[in-house]
């Protein structure tokens, strides 16, 4: 409660600290007040304080012009102490009032009645510049052995709704947008509010053990904590907290709403990504010694020719974890190679060097780091947090909370990023933890100030390095400000078998995009966090010691689908994982003029988001990113049936421009050509997309080019078709043309260690073509040898257990015209169906 004592006094002093002030007001960003308040504002927002002897709340937001108003309550901060104890501005008094053109501080003092583990000052500044947002920090006061468990830098009751919430997520009040400038805060509004569940595999979790526990709830409470422990000596030299800074924001434009605003906030903030094509040795056993014969002359020359003939540009060389001492060092992050020659010798070439680098040290023997020093985060004896954490297994590493550890840590980088010129760091694991500080939510803060301390002092060394910050992230927008890329906390690699594929390379994309699906796209599950997913690194393309593509077998518009969707989700940082002796000329081709594409358009594909459904359930879906009146539009069809895509064109899609608007629309892969598509701004528009197929198209405002389409006629209806449940037969005509692919699918069901039959042709052997058991066994044949014959396939099952599900054609049909509209100045993937489109047909019905 308010101490009385003294209230007159002090009200007198509040009375000549508000005549002080007024002899001050500044004419520009202006804070104007009459007796009771204070208003700061600029060009776009104003804020409203209301002050009495006790405090100075924040009471109404707005616009400059007084629309988008908002109304609360403010409690402008809650302290709690490790003994539970609530400290808000009721156990303090106004000190002091300050302000200048954009800003205006006041400082409280601990009341005389107060435990004296409270702060003895606070102090809250609000600060506003030519943007509009508003921010807010505040300042505890403390002695060097006080500690704090948890801080609320923002608290506020209003009548308004409020939206989203959670570990590191902003909260949405109308077109407001509230955060804080740190990945691991928390928000909560509502009193039934419920953490959003996001599809983490590697996001290291930890029990907040009750940490965020509301003791004085009430209605439409808003409020945004951190746990920031121990008092530290602070810039001043005094002892006590630093809040993490909030923000209050909305967007410049009245008709974008908030979340358009937090992206606009965060892109005027944050650190420049830009595409960033490089290779990874990771699963390139050749390319494990860092030398410059091994590293540079036989692997990083021979790629960046490569790609280099079809207008891509390899941007950088990086090797992955094993560079280093992993034992008998005498400080972590010791390298076995002439790091320094490599770059040099790379950069002759025009290619950067860049580094793999766990800022905690895993992969390092912990137990010789012990012996120099340094403090094991996790020892062996600790099993219970490993078991929460590891999904791999338990694996261990240092606390980097030990001063020799960070002091030689600062050694390792200022010998990388200068010695070895690295222009690029991907920061692994990232665990956030150590077993021996105050509690696991204060470990994993403490532990994050120290990687970000780390991370500042790696760009004062080099304020170019680019940072892909992976393992222990998550999908909060503030960590932008920090790292140019994000991990999308998948596997490295992996397949989805939840449909059957005939390609690995399918369920390999079918992996990436399920899993964004399940964070991105799904509204039973959570809602969708603010990052464009060109943001996130997704793990390269891969052909080397993993093979998901067989050039022997698989056609190469495979191994080309498979590169175009992995660009077309827009991701900005871009790994090979390849082995350049296992390459085809052809795969080459497919990859280079896929690479120069998205090279050419990483400004347009910056907003990537991902539309339609799951592909892990065959359902058709894809990416689309709106650059100004631009937009870059990837789609697939997983599946054999032919499938509409429904495409918004709003906001929700990051489109800003005005409704009512035409545009036009061209296909750019695989083949190009004008289409005769009528779109409107502000109405969602479907896509038709062929069964097994992956389309690219641009979106530019005008009237449509042609309104001629291009018709590919159906395959022949099947002849006679039966099955039952010991055989089946199809008969099928041939046309008498030319097919670069011409497919018989058949689904023979499970059938565990069972071989399937082979199926017979007019009574001969069917030549397979292509197997897999991804979930159920499927088999392929090439019918191209038929042309122009009428024939009938027939065959019986092995088993009791094997069944034939189902049978299709997959046919590239060539057209009778094509309108192409490709420029001399295009660059765009290689445009294998030119002259051909994509046709499926079912040939046999269970």
């Amino acid at each position: 409660m308010l101490n009385k004592k003294n209230s007159f006094k002090s009200f007198l002093v509040f009375i000549g600290l508000l005549v002080c002030c007024q002899l001050s007001l500044p004419s520009y960003g202006s804070a104007k007040q009459d007796s009771r308040q204070f208003e700061l504002s600029n060009k776009h927002i104003k804020a409203t304080f209301s002050a009495d002897e006790s405090s100075c709340k924040l009471t109404r937001i707005s616009r400059k012009d007084n629309s988008d108003v908002l109304e609360m309550e403010s409690d402008e901060f809650e302290i709690v102490l490790f003994d539970k104890s609530r400290l808000t501005t009721e156990q303090f008094d106004v000190a002091e009032i300050n302000y200048g053109k954009r800003e205006l501080e006041v400082v409280y003092n601990r009341r005389s009645d107060v435990s004296k583990k409270a702060p003895a000052k606070v102090t809250v500044r609000y600060i506003m510049d030519e943007e509009p947002y508003l921010y807010k920090d505040i300042q505890l006061e403390m002695e060097e052995d006080q500690k704090v468990d948890r801080l609320q830098v923002m608290r506020f009751s209003t009548d308004q709704k409020a939206s989203r919430g959670g570990f590191g997520q902003p909260v949405f009040i109308n077109n407001w947008f509230f955060g804080v400038n740190y990945p691991c805060f928390h928000s909560r509004h509502s009193n039934n509010f419920i953490e959003p569940d996001f599809h983490y595999r590697w996001h290291f979790t930890i029990d907040l053990e009750g940490g965020d526990k509301e003791y004085a709830p009430r209605e439409g409470l808003v409020s945004f904590f951190h746990f920031p422990g121990m008092a530290k000596k602070q810039d001043n030299e005094r002892w006590g907290i630093k809040g993490k800074r909030a923000v209050i924001g909305i967007a410049e434009k009245k008709h974008d709403g908030s979340e358009l605003a937090l992206l606009d906030y965060i892109e005027k903030n944050r650190k420049p990504a830009r595409s960033y094509l490089h290779f990874n040795n990771w699963y390139s056993p050749e390319a494990k010694q860092i030398t410059v014969d091994g590293f540079v002359n036989d692997i990083a020359l021979g790629i960046k020719t490569n790609l280099e003939k079809y207008g891509a540009k390899l941007d950088a060389m990086v090797p992955d974890d094993g560079w280093q001492k992993i034992r008998n060092f005498e400080r972590v992050y010791e390298p076995i190679y002439d790091l320094a020659n490599v770059n040099k010798e790379l950069r002759e070439h025009g290619i950067d060097f860049g580094i793999w680098i766990a800022i905690d040290g895993t992969s390092t023997n912990v137990n010789d780091g012990a012996k120099i020093g340094y403090d094991i985060a996790n020892p062996e004896e600790f099993k219970e947090y490993q078991k929460r954490t590891s999904y791999w297994g338990p694996q261990r590493y240092f606390n980097i909370l030990n001063k020799k550890y960070q002091d030689d840590y600062k050694k390792a980088a200022k010998y990388l990023l200068e010695e070895c010129d690295v222009r690029y760091i991907k920061h692994d694991f990232n665990h956030k933890y150590t077993y021996n500080h105050l509690s696991e939510r204060h470990a994993r803060e403490a532990c994050l100030d120290v990687t970000l301390d780390l991370m500042e002092y790696e760009r004062q060394l080099n304020p170019n390095v680019i940072i892909n910050y992976t393992n222990g992230t998550f999908f909060t927008p503030f960590w932008l400000l920090y790292a140019e890329y994000l991990w999308m906390n998948s596997g490295d690699t992996g397949t989805n078998e939840k449909i059957a594929q005939i390609c690995k390379l399918d369920d390999a994309t079918s992996y990436r995009d399920n899993h964004f699906y399940l964070s991105f796209n799904n509204p039973e599950r959570t809602v969708r966090p603010i990052i464009p997913i060109a943001n996130f690194m997704t793990h390269g393309i891969l052909h080397s010691g993993v093979r998901y593509y067989n050039p022997d077998v698989d056609p190469i518009q495979d191994w080309l689908n498979y590169v175009v969707m992995y660009y077309g989700r827009g991701t900005l940082i871009k790994e090979l994982y390849i082995s350049p002796d296992l390459m085809t000329e052809d795969m080459w081709k497919a990859l280079g003029t896929a690479s120069a594409w998205a090279q050419q358009n990483e400004d347009n594909m910056r907003n990537t988001v991902l539309v339609g459904g799951d592909a892990g359930k065959g359902e058709v879906y894809g990416y689309i990113s709106w650059q100004r009146d631009n937009a870059v539009l990837t789609v697939r069809n997983p599946i054999h049936q032919t499938q509409i895509l429904n495409v918004p064109f709003d906001e929700t899609v990051y489109y800003r421009g005005k409704k009512n608007k035409q545009f036009c629309a061209r296909a750019v892969y695989p083949f190009v050509e004008e289409l005769p598509w009528e779109l409107v701004s502000g109405e969602s528009f479907s896509v038709s997309v062929p069964g097994n197929s992956v389309l690219v198209y641009e979106i530019s405002k005008g009237k449509a080019k042609t309104d001629e389409v291009v018709v590919v006629k159906d395959l022949p209806p099947v002849v006679k078709s039966k099955c039952d449940k010991n055989s089946y037969s199809i008969t099928l005509k041939i046309p008498d043309e030319e097919f670069p692919h011409y497919e018989l699918f058949l689904y023979h069901g499970v059938l565990g260690n069972i071989e399937p039959s082979q199926p017979m042709v007019n009574g001969k052997p069917l030549q397979l073509k292509r197997s897999t058991k991804s979930g159920e066994i499927i088999t392929t044949y090439d019918l191209r040898s038929f042309r122009g014959k009428t024939i009938t396939i027939a065959g019986k099952t092995a088993s009791e257990k094997e069944c034939i599900k189902q049978a299709w054609l997959v046919a590239d049909r060539k057209v009778q015209q094509t309108l192409n509209t490709k420029n001399s100045n295009d660059v765009l993937p290689w445009a294998i169906g030119q002259n051909y489109r994509r046709i499926t047909q079912q040939v046999l019905f269970k």
